[in-house]
């Protein structure tokens, strides 16, 4: 189905496959194909060059439509509007043999009889006639549904646990003991004055430790390495790209296999910076606050207003 579905497309209508006009033989020549695809799940699509399908395989039957039902009919007679255009621009690259780099998206919504929705991905090929132009098209599509309802919760999944990372402000990470690989959420790349991307080797990333903080760090990461001992509240200065120093509170625990062998770390990191600026605003209050609240029934006495001020 991932022909041009319109006969528009600039191929010649000379080039169509061409099918004998007796419909007597199409009986046979279905119940030969049908031999060889009973038993394949995937459906089966032999379209011609404008896209209008002159076979369907068996496998039709489970999204409800009998073989007979498909043929004369493209693409766009069962696939979702908002992949339409997709599907039908996959169809030209295919038949004007442009090359991408990336692999081409070919999964798309098909509508089932009873109007319900599955995703397939096709994997079509060209069939050239003698003269080496295209006259048909031979696709096999296999239903990718469950695999795409999972892929898209955990995306969805995913999206979500970003949003709350980012909203309270904590980044994770994990390290694998066997091959010294980082991997960051995006959170941690933000923490660290970082462009989300392409995590930063073990050594690239320790480097960017406040030097005064650099030999206790990797003390630490040595010891949970070997030991399997986590940390808690551990407070540690960086320098960001930019020369600026941030404080950072992190937390870590070893992840170990069945025989007890450690096998990473997994930690989370939180800026508080701004958190600790404060805190000796917060302390030099505390003898104010402690008066407030002895004197919550009452007024605080005048003397004490005066000498707090001062």
């Amino acid at each position: 189905m991932s022909a041009p579905a319109n006969r528009s497309d600039g191929i010649p209508r000379q080039q169509r496959l061409r099918i004998s006009d007796d419909a007597a033989e199409a009986p046979s020549r279905d119940v030969t194909w049908d031999v060889l695809s009973e038993k394949i799940k995937d459906l089966i699509i032999l379209a011609d060059a404008t896209g209008a399908i002159i076979y369907a395989s068996p496998a039709c039957r489970a999204l409800g439509y009998q073989q007979h039902e498909l043929i004369g009919k493209t693409a766009a007679d069962f696939t979702h509007p908002d992949d339409l255009e997709h599907m039908e621009a996959n169809g030209r690259a295919l038949f004007n043999g442009d090359v991408s780099d990336e692999p081409p998206d070919r999964e798309h919504r098909i509508r089932c009889k009873d109007g319900s929705w599955v995703w397939l991905e096709g994997n079509p090929s060209l069939i050239h006639g003698a003269d080496g132009q295209p006259i048909a098209l031979l696709n096999v599509f296999r239903d990718v549904t469950h695999n795409r309802m999972i892929r898209d919760a955990l995306w969805e999944q995913t999206r979500r646990a970003s949003m709350a990372e980012a909203i309270a402000g904590v980044g994770y990470w994990r390290l694998d003991a066997l091959t010294q690989e980082i991997s960051w959420s995006d959170q941690m790349f933000r923490i660290y004055g970082l462009e989300p991307g392409c995590e930063p080797a073990l050594d690239a990333a320790m480097a960017m430790t406040h030097p005064d903080d650099d030999k206790e760090a990797n003390a630490r990461l040595e010891t949970a390495l070997a030991t399997g001992e986590a940390w808690s509240g551990v407070l540690t200065r960086i320098v960001h790209p930019d020369g600026e120093t941030r404080l950072l509170s992190g937390s870590a625990v070893c992840e170990c296999d069945r025989t007890g062998r450690i096998t990473a770390l997994f930690g989370t990191v939180m800026d508080v910076t701004e958190q600790r600026s404060v805190q000796p605003v917060i302390e030099a209050s505390e003898p104010f606050n402690r008066l407030q609240t002895d004197h919550a029934a009452g007024a605080l006495p005048e003397e004490v207003k005066i000498h707090a001020a001062l």
